[in-house]
This record gives structure tokens, sequence and C-alpha cells, in this order.
């Protein structure tokens, strides 16, 4: 929410703006809310920005870079690889998320490892914050998170910003993080898009 906050405030301090902030519930909520002409502008993975037919699609920049990676984690009693993932139970955060679910399945994938095939259980919390818990709390032995460095020091204090100093006790997978592009997705008129800036 704090996120959320900063950039209805940065915003609303652009001359005739009155803009409102709102946190989805999952990514199939922001497809939803985009489809029906609720909001005029998403933060949305690629595919959901293709769906809707968004009128402009910009690329955004976090911690200095416009692409980031995805870190597979698991507690640290649990080292793991690819190759060793038979019988283990994961908390994806959502079908739709990139950095959550789609990058770390695809590089599994590319490794010849089937997730559908090898985990126990796979489930989807919809949240980072959510999956690094079951993580955490034992009922799950590994997830995923987006960060934006290829180093186990960024994997780790990404997800120290979702659940505190108890993500020490977790550890990135040493396998190399796949890249994606988060993008916005608009519905908004030219003149409205030039007055932020965009």
């Amino acid at each position: 929410m704090i996120g959320a906050t900063t950039l209805e405030n940065a915003l609303n301090a652009l001359p005739d703006m009155n803009a409102r902030v709102l946190v989805a519930t999952d990514y199939q909520d922001i497809e939803r809310r985009l489809e029906a002409g609720e909001v005029d502008a998403a933060w949305a993975p690629p595919d959901i920005c293709a769906r809707v037919n968004a009128a402009a699609v910009l690329r955004m920049v976090r911690f200095g870079s416009p692409s980031y990676l995805s870190a597979i984690l698991a507690d640290r009693e649990r080292e793991i690889s690819p190759k060793a993932l038979a019988g283990l139970r994961a908390a994806w955060v959502d079908r739709e998320s990139a950095g959550g679910y789609r990058l770390p399945v695809s590089h599994l994938r590319r490794r010849g490892v089937e997730p559908d095939d090898v985990l126990a259980s796979q489930t989807f919390r919809g949240t980072y914050t959510a999956a690094l818990v079951d993580v955490l709390e034992g009922r799950a032995d590994l997830t995923a998170i987006h960060t934006s460095h290829a180093t186990r020091e960024a994997a780790l204090e990404r997800a120290m910003r979702c659940v505190g100093r108890k993500a020490h006790r977790l550890v990135p997978s040493r396998s190399r993080r796949p890249r994606s592009t988060m993008v916005w997705c608009c519905r908004l008129r030219s003149e409205r898009l030039g007055r932020i800036g965009w």
C-alpha cells in the first residue's frame, strides 16, 4: 500500500490531475477492471496488456532497470536445484505472475523439469508475501520472487521487503534467473498521457 500511496501522490501533484490508485486483489482483477473500463491504467504483465488491447503500452523502470529477474527461493534447510524438486511443494504467486510463476516455471521446463509432474503440490497465494510466508512456516518448500539484479543478495533483499528479517532463513537457487519486463497498460486518451509525461 505504501507504493500505491506514493504513486497516487505523485500523479495528483500533476496539473489538473485527480487520480485514485487502487490495489487489485489478483491478476484476474486487473484484467477484469481494464476490460470493464473501471481503471485507466494498470501495472500488469505483458500478456494481460495484450489481451485487453491496451491503447498504449509503457515500459516501467524499476530499480534503474526496465527488466527484472525471477529467483526461486527455499528455506535455508532445503537448498534446491532443478533436478531435486521431486515431491516438493511450491507456493506460487498467481498463474499470471511473470516473476512469481511464469518465469520460474519456464526456466525449469527449459532444464527438462516439468513442475506439474514432479512437484507434490502447487498453490497460488496471490502475493509474494503470502507465498514467502508459506515457505517460512513450512506449508511449502519453495516459491519465486522477482528481483532487480542477478545476485543472491538482491533476491534476499527483495524478500526482506515482503517478510522482514525472516527472509534470512531463505536461500535463492543457484540457477540463472530468467528476465522479464513489466509494463503499464493504459486506456488513457493521448492528451492525458501527455499531461502525465508519457
